[in-house]
C-alpha cells in the first residue's frame, strides 16, 4: 500500500479575462503519477487543455476538474482514484488602475509600476496573458520630471505594447506630473476598438545632501544582518562600535566581524569604524543605520543582451538563461542593503520557461525553453500587492528561420542579431550534422538528410540561442536532358548539362553574405551530396572505353539553387574516335542523393527496376571520323577522294563547303558506316595554271557542333616538301608509264595477302572494312613551293 500526499490543484481559484491562458498546476498524488485529465464544466465559458492550460472563452464561471486516472490491465478500463476541483472565472475587463507602490520619488529612485483590474483578483497574471486583443500605452503629462522605461530594457530587450502591462517608472527630476496608461480592447466583431485608462500623480523631490564630502548609510529590514567589509580588514585591526541610536538600545548590534544584526524596530543609528593602522595613524568612519519596512519589490533582470548596433530585441533569445532578483525597497525608494524578505517566484504558465533557484533565497534562474509570453511574478506577502511586482518575460527565436521548406539538399544561412559584450560573433553548432551540416563561423548550412534538429548559437560566457529546424524528406530527383542539343563524344564540344531538380528552393539562399557564399562553395561543398552515374548500352569490350571517355560530375549553381549533372569528354586518340564513330551506343543518366539507393551502374538492360525520373535517356549521337585534315592536288591528279565515318543518322546529317571556287565537291557517296566523297579542280583552273591558295573544306552536322576543316593544296611542282619529311617525290620512269589505278589495285592485294591475319582480327574489332581513300596524308600541312614547270606526281595511298 502507498501513501501518498493528497493530489489538490494550484492555484485555487483563478481569474482569466476573455483570451487570456493560465495554467493549472498539481500537486501531491501517487509516485509516479498516473496522468492527469482536465476537463471543465462548460467549455462555452472556459476551455483546458490536456497540459492544464485554461483559456478564457466567455464571461461566466465554471468548474475546472482535475483527475488521477490509470488504466486497469485487466479490463482495460479507465480508473479513478483522485481528483481536484477549482472555480475559473472568466470576466470581461471594464476598468484599469494602476498599482504603483510609491507616489511620491526622489530624484535617481526607480519603481515598477503595472496594471490591475477593477478588483484584485484582475492581476496582470489575467491581463498580461492575453495572447491578442490588447495593448498597453503609457504617457506622461509633464516630460522631464519621469522616464518611462519597458522591462528589461537594461538587458538589452524591447517589449511592446501588447505585453507592457508592466513598466519601470524612474525619477528623473524634481517636479509634479501625471502617469497615465491606456488600455485598447480590440473588438472583433466591430472596427473601433474600445479604450479604458486610469492615471497617478506622482511628486518627485530633490534629496537632502551634503555640500562638502559624501554620505555613508545602510538601510536594513528589521531582523536582517548586514556583513561589513572594508579595505582595511586584512591589512590592520578594525573595531566596530554604535555611536548613537535614535530608538535607544537594541535597533542594531555589531558585533567583533563587522556583523551588523538587526531588531524588530524600526530607526537609525550612528555606526563607528575604526581602523587602527601599523603606523600609529587611526582612521575612523561614520556610518547611518537606518533600520525600515520593506515597501515594495521589484524584479530585476541581471542577464545582458548585446546585438549588432547596439539595438534591443523584441523579446528574449529562445534557449536564453536569465537571471533575475527580486529587489526589495523602502518607502523612499531606497534599495535594501539587507531584508529578511521571503519572495516566492511564479509564472501564469510552465510551459515555456523553467525557473529554479539561483544561490539565495531572492535570485532565480529562468531557462527558456519555447516561444511565447511569460508572466513572471514575485510575491513577498500575498495580501499586500505592494509587495508584489509582475514582469513580461517574451521569448522569440533570435535565429533567422529558414524562408522555405527545406529538403535534401537545400543550402541556406543563419543570421543573428547577438554578438558578445565587446562585438565578438559566436559559433554555430547542430545537434545532428547527420542532418544538417553548418560552417561554425558563418552560420551557413547544408540539408543532407531528413530529420529535425537544433540549431545553436553559443556566445563565450556560457549563454546560447537556440532554434529548432525540419527538413523534409527527400524528393526523388528528376532528370530534364535539354532539348535542343544531343550529347556527342567530339572532344570540343560543350559541356553536356542535364538540370536535376531535387525540389530545392534558392529563396532559402538570397540573404548570404559573401561569406557565408564562400563558406557554401569552398567547406560545405553542396555538389558533393549528389550523385551522377552514366549508364551504357555497348558490348563488353566498348563498355570500358566509353566508361573512359565520357564522364559525368555533379554541379551546384549557388545562385539559382539548382543541381545538375554535367556530363564532358575526355580528349581521345585517332583510333578511339574512328572505333566510337560507328558504334550504336544508348546512353542514360541517373542521379541520387546521398541519402538515397544509387541506381546501379550496370548496362541498360540489366536494369528493370522502376527508377522513374532517376534514370533517363539522353540523346546520343557518335561523333563521325575523318582520318585526313588535308590533300592535295595537282594538274596531272586533279582529284581526290576521302571518306568519313560514322552512323547513318549523322552521316546523313554531314553538311559540306568549300571556301574556293577553284576546288569543287562531287555528291556523297554514302555506304554503311561510312561516306566517301570526292574533291576535284575546276576547269578554269586548268586553263589558268595559276597557282590558287589553300582551299578549306568544312564538315558541318545541324544536329551537333562538331566540325572538321580539311584544307586542299594545289601544287605544281615535282616534289612538296612537308616540314622535313618528303611526302612526294619524282617517281621512276617505269611507274610514270603505268596507269595508276592499275598500281593502286596491286598494291590493295598485295597488302591484303600479306596480312590476311592482321586483316580479319581488324574487321572484327572494328566493324568496318577499311575503305582505299587516294591522297590521305599525315597532318602535317605541306610547304608548297612556286615551280614553273610541272611534273607527273602520284598521290601515296594510305589505308585508314
Amino acid at each position: 500500500m502507498q501513501v501518498y500526499p493528497r493530489f489538490t490543484l494550484q492555484p485555487r481559484s483563478l481569474a482569466l479575462t476573455l483570451g487570456s491562458v493560465r495554467q493549472v498546476k498539481w500537486e501531491g498524488g501517487p509516485h509516479p503519477q498516473s496522468s492527469v485529465g482536465f476537463s471543465v464544466s462548460d467549455s462555452r465559458i472556459a476551455t483546458v487543455t490536456d497540459t492544464g492550460l485554461v483559456r478564457g472563452v466567455a464571461v461566466g464561471v465554471v468548474k475546472l476538474r482535475g483527475a488521477l486516472q490509470t488504466v486497469t490491465q485487466d479490463t482495460g478500463a479507465l480508473l479513478t482514484f483522485a481528483q481536484d476541483e477549482v472555480d475559473v472565472e472568466v470576466f470581461n475587463l471594464t476598468g484599469v488602475r494602476i498599482q504603483a507602490p510609491l507616489v511620491k520619488l526622489s530624484v535617481g529612485t526607480e519603481m515598477p509600476v503595472y496594471v490591475m483590474g477593477s478588483d484584485s483578483s484582475q492581476n496582470p497574471f489575467a491581463l498580461g496573458s492575453v495572447e491578442s486583443g490588447l495593448s498597453f500605452h503609457w504617457n506622461l503629462g509633464k516630460l522631464g520630471v519621469l522616464e518611462i522605461q519597458t522591462r528589461h530594457t537594461q538587458a538589452g530587450v524591447t517589449v511592446s505594447p501588447a505585453h507592457s502591462f508592466s513598466v519601470l517608472v524612474r525619477a528623473w527630476a524634481a517636479g509634479r506630473t501625471s502617469l497615465r496608461v491606456t488600455v485598447q480592447l480590440a473588438n472583433h466583431t466591430s472596427a473601433f476598438h474600445q479604450q479604458l485608462s486610469d492615471e497617478i500623480q506622482i511628486l518627485v523631490y530633490q534629496e537632502m545632501q551634503l555640500a562638502v564630502g559624501t554620505s555613508r548609510s545602510i538601510l536594513m529590514s528589521p531582523y536582517s544582518h548586514y556583513a561589513l567589509q572594508s579595505n582595511k580588514d586584512t591589512i590592520c585591526p578594525v573595531r566596530y562600535a554604535l555611536c548613537q541610536c535614535v530608538k535607544g538600545e537594541g535597533l542594531v548590534t555589531v558585533d567583533s566581524q563587522g556583523v551588523l544584526r538587526a531588531g524588530p524596530d524600526t530607526g537609525s543609528a550612528l555606526l563607528e569604524v575604526i581602523a587602527m593602522e601599523t603606523c600609529g595613524v587611526n582612521q575612523t568612519l561614520l556610518i547611518s543605520v537606518r533600520v525600515s519596512p520593506v515597501w515594495f519589490v521589484r524584479l530585476f533582470s541581471v542577464s545582458s543582451l548585446y546585438s549588432v548596433g547596439g539595438g534591443g530585441l523584441p523579446a528574449f533569445p529562445l534557449g536564453w538563461t536569465i537571471r533575475v532578483r527580486a529587489l526589495c525597497y523602502d518607502n523612499l525608494g531606497q534599495q535594501f542593503n539587507a531584508h529578511n524578505t521571503l519572495t516566492h517566484i511564479t509564472t501564469n504558465r510552465d510551459d515555456l520557461v523553467q525557473v529554479t533557484p539561483d544561490s539565495d533565497s531572492h535570485s532565480f534562474v529562468v531557462q527558456t525553453v519555447s516561444g511565447g509570453l511569460t508572466v513572471l511574478g514575485v510575491q513577498a506577502d500575498p495580501t499586500n500587492p505592494s509587495l508584489s511586482d509582475y514582469t513580461p518575460l517574451p521569448v522569440l527565436p533570435a535565429i533567422s528561420a529558414p524562408p522555405h521548406t527545406l529538403r535534401p539538399g537545400d543550402t541556406l544561412c543563419f543570421n543573428t542579431p547577438l554578438t558578445g559584450p565587446h562585438g565578438q560573433p559566436g559559433q554555430w553548432n547542430v545537434s545532428s550534422s547527420r542532418v544538417l551540416q553548418i560552417d561554425p563561423k558563418t552560420g551557413a548550412a547544408l540539408a543532407k538528410h531528413s530529420g529535425t534538429v537544433v540549431v545553436y548559437y553559443r556566445l563565450e560566457g556560457g549563454q546560447q540561442a537556440l532554434r529548432e529546424v525540419k527538413v523534409e524528406s527527400p524528393a526523388i530527383p528528376e532528370l530534364s536532358p535539354p532539348d535542343d542539343r544531343f550529347l556527342t563524344n567530339w572532344p570540343d564540344a560543350a559541356d553536356y548539362t542535364v538540370p536535376v531538380e531535387l525540389y530545392t528552393s534558392p529563396v532559402n539562399t538570397a540573404q548570404c553574405s559573401l561569406s557565408q557564399r564562400e563558406a557554401i562553395e569552398k567547406k560545405l561543398q553542396p555538389e558533393a551530396e549528389l550523385r551522377c552515374s552514366l549508364h551504357f548500352s555497348a558490348p563488353y569490350l566498348q563498355l570500358n572505353t566509353l566508361q573512359a571517355v565520357i564522364v559525368t560530375t555533379p554541379h551546384y549553381d549557388l545562385d539559382t539553387g539548382e543541381y545538375s549533372c554535367r556530363v564532358s569528354v575526355r580528349p581521345q586518340s585517332d583510333s578511339v574516335l574512328h572505333l566510337l564513330s560507328s558504334l550504336s551506343v544508348s546512353v542514360s543518366l541517373s542521379a541520387s542523393l546521398r541519402g538515397q539507393s544509387p541506381v546501379p551502374v550496370l548496362p541498360l538492360s540489366a536494369l528493370s527496376l522502376p527508377l522513374s525520373g532517376r534514370l533517363v535517356q539522353l540523346p546520343y549521337l557518335p561523333a563521325f571520323h575523318c582520318p585526313v585534315s588535308f590533300l592535295v592536288l595537282s594538274a596531272l591528279q586533279p582529284m581526290a577522294e576521302f571518306s568519313v565515318l560514322g552512323t547513318k543518322e549523322v552521316l546523313s546529317a554531314l553538311r559540306f563547303h568549300s571556301d574556293s571556287t577553284d576546288v569543287l565537291l562531287s555528291e556523297p557517296s554514302q555506304s554503311d558506316g561510312h561516306l566517301v566523297l570526292s574533291v576535284y579542280i575546276s576547269t578554269s583552273w586548268v586553263k589558268s595554271q595559276a597557282l590558287p591558295p589553300p582551299a578549306n573544306i568544312t564538315l558541318s552536322s545541324h544536329l551537333t557542333p562538331q566540325t572538321h576543316v580539311l584544307t586542299v593544296y594545289i601544287t605544281a611542282d615535282s616534289e612538296v616538301k612537308i616540314g622535313s619529311t618528303d611526302l612526294i617525290r619524282l617517281q621512276s620512269s617505269w611507274t610514270q608509264l603505268l596507269d595508276f589505278h592499275l598500281i593502286l589495285v596491286f598494291a590493295v592485294f598485295a597488302v591484303m595477302a600479306t596480312t590476311a591475319t592482321l586483316y580479319i582480327v581488324y574487321n572484327s574489332c572494328m566493324q568496318t572494312v577499311p575503305f582505299p581513300v587516294v591522297g590521305l596524308y599525315p597532318n602535317t600541312p605541306p610547304n608548297i613551293g612556286q615551280y614553273q614547270l610541272p611534273f607527273p606526281t602520284i598521290l601515296v595511298h594510305q589505308v585508314a
